[in-house]
C-alpha cells in the first residue's frame, strides 16, 4: 500500500482486515457456551504434583516469549539492513521475505508442532523446537552478508522454531493444570510471558548500539538465545 498510496490508507488497510478478523471471531463463536468449573477449597499447605509442571511451563513460556517477541521486532530491522545493503531486492521485496520467512514459516511451525504434539507428546516437540530456536538466535545475526538464499532459509527455520512452542506450551498447561484453576495460572503465565517479551527488543537494542558494529547484530541475537535456553532447559524438566 506504500507504494501505491500513503501511509494512512496502508493502516486502515491493514487495521480493517483485524476487523474483519474480529467479525470472523464472532461468527465462529456464536454457538459457544461457557463451561463453569467447580471451585474447590484452596489448601495453601498443599502442593500437588502438577504444580511442578505449571511452574516449569510458565518459565518455559517466559523464555519463549522472550525469544519469539525480540524476533519479531528485529528480524524485519535485520533483514532490511542485510538485503538492501547488498543491493538486490526492494524495499517491497524485502517486505515480502520478511513476511515469507517469519510469519508464513511459523503458521507451519504452529501447525506442524501440534500435530506432532499430539503423536508423540509434549515434551519431546518443546525440547526439539526450544533447542532449534536457541541455535538460531546464536547463529542468525552472524551472516548478515551471506548468499541471499542461505540468509532467508536460515530465517525462515527461525520463524519456524520460535513460534512452533507456542501452541504447544498453552496446550500442555491446559492438560496440567486443574480447570478450577486454569484461569488464573495462564493469567498469571501471560502476565509474566508478555512482561518479559516487552522487555527483550529493548535489550536487544542495547547489545546492538553498545557493540562493535562488526559484530553487534550477532551478539544482539544472542541476547535471544537467553530465552530459548531458558525454554530448553525447562523442557528437559518436564515429566512428560
Amino acid at each position: 500500500m506504500l507504494a501505491v498510496a500513503d501511509y494512512r490508507l496502508s493502516f486502515v488497510v491493514t487495521a480493517g482486515v483485524a476487523v474483519v478478523g474480529s467479525a470472523l471471531s464472532l461468527a465462529a463463536t456464536r454457538n459457544a457456551r461457557d463451561q463453569l468449573a467447580q471451585m474447590g477449597p484452596i489448601k495453601p499447605s498443599y502442593d500437588p504434583p502438577w504444580k511442578r509442571q505449571a511452574r516449569l511451563l510458565t518459565l518455559g513460556y517466559i523464555g519463549h516469549t522472550w525469544e519469539l517477541f525480540g524476533a519479531w521486532a528485529w528480524i524485519p530491522a535485520f533483514l532490511t539492513a542485510s538485503l538492501l545493503s547488498q543491493g538486490r531486492m526492494t524495499g517491497i521485496e524485502v517486505g515480502v521475505w520478511t513476511a515469507v520467512t517469519l510469519h508464513v514459516s511459523g503458521f507451519f511451525g504452529s501447525f506442524l508442532s501440534g500435530y506432532a504434539a499430539d503423536h508423540f507428546g509434549a515434551k519431546p516437540v518443546l525440547v526439539t523446537f526450544s533447542l532449534l530456536g536457541a541455535v538460531c538466535s546464536l547463529v542468525v545475526g552472524w551472516p548478515s552478508e551471506f548468499n541471499v538464499v542461505l540468509l532467508l532459509t536460515l530465517v525462515w527455520i527461525y520463524g519456524f522454531a520460535t513460534i512452533g512452542d507456542s501452541s504447544v506450551l498453552s496446550s500442555a498447561m491446559t492438560e496440567t493444570v486443574p480447570a478450577s484453576q486454569l484461569g488464573r495460572a495462564l493469567g498469571l503465565r501471560s502476565i509474566l510471558g508478555v512482561g518479559a517479551g516487552s522487555v527483550s527488543p529493548i535489550a536487544f537494542g542495547m547489545a546492538l548500539d553498545m557493540t562493535p558494529a562488526s559484530v553487534s547484530w550477532g551478539l544482539a541475537f544472542c541476547t535471544l538465545a537467553v530465552g530459548g535456553a531458558l525454554a530448553f532447559a525447562c523442557a528437559i524438566a518436564l515429566r512428560k
